[in-house]
């Protein structure tokens, strides 16, 4: 009688303890599932106010390419070269904020990007690295890779490349002159590595990265790498922000390899 009541006792407590695991791990799912809908709609917001921005930004800078076109035509009747170069810097300056408006306003209408295409990691890097050190002539690239980088292909689209671009963006505000790249594939995923002449982000300031919009530039909104954030998220992947032995900023990209089933087909 007694082994009986003892033994219930056991089986209770022990049904108690993992109903009770049970509950917390629920509970921690339904915070993460909350905070991500509330990153979603934030996110959401943005895209709304972008999209406004951009029909509201068409006119203005239409008309001052206009203005750029008249003035360089005037400079054709009294040269001077250093004039000449500064108006070709505003017009190319014009023209890539045009760039980046068509593209915010053609995506605005675009499928969702979780049914981005797939592409061979070698093809993406080639893509994202050209057009960053195109936008940043002045800054130079320093770029290497495993000889197994191209053995994989990840899924991908025009937020994806924006994401990568924005991390590159950002380690370029604080190198000013070098900016650091490394990429690597393993049997799973890519991984891109982006190292600066920065002091990286303080250690009580990494729980906020991803979240909600944060800088620690004088001049930063911070939008952009909380947009990155949910961006890689969203693909399966993260983005980690660490520091180097030397004391330097680092910041990792990981995204997940198509299976080689998906791959082949």
């Amino acid at each position: 009688m007694w082994f009986g009541f003892v033994f219930s006792a056991i089986l209770v407590a022990w049904l108690v303890v993992d109903l009770a695991e049970s509950i917390r791990d629920r509970d921690r799912h339904l915070a993460l599932a909350r905070e991500r809908a509330l990153q979603d709609e934030k996110i959401i917001a943005m895209g709304t106010l972008a999209a406004g921005a951009a029909h509201e930004l068409g006119t203005p800078l239409s008309t001052m390419a206009i203005i750029i076109e008249q003035l360089l035509k005037k400079q054709t009747e009294h040269k001077d070269p250093s004039i000449d170069k500064k108006l070709g810097i505003l017009k190319s300056q014009i023209d890539r904020c045009k760039k980046a408006i068509s593209v915010i306003s053609a995506s605005a209408g675009e499928a969702r990007a979780e049914e981005g295409s797939a592409i061979n990691t070698v093809l993406f890097l080639k893509l994202v690295l050209e057009n960053w050190q195109s936008a940043h002539p002045e800054i130079k690239l320093d770029y290497s890779s495993s000889k197994h980088t191209q053995a994989g292909r990840i899924v991908a689209d025009k937020t994806v490349i924006q994401a990568f671009q924005t991390v590159l963006d950002n380690a370029a505000d604080v190198s000013l002159k070098l900016v650091k790249v490394s990429a690597s594939v393993t049997q799973e995923q890519l991984k891109f590595m982006v190292t600066d002449e920065g002091e990286g982000l303080e250690h009580n300031n990494s729980d906020l990265i991803g979240k909600v919009p944060f800088t620690n530039k004088d001049q930063g909104m911070g939008i952009g790498l909380f947009l990155a954030h949910a961006t890689v998220r969203r693909m399966g992947g993260g983005i980690s922000h660490e520091k180097t032995q030397q004391g330097k900023g680092l910041t990792i990209i990981t995204l997940p390899l198509l299976p080689e089933t998906q791959t082949q087909g």
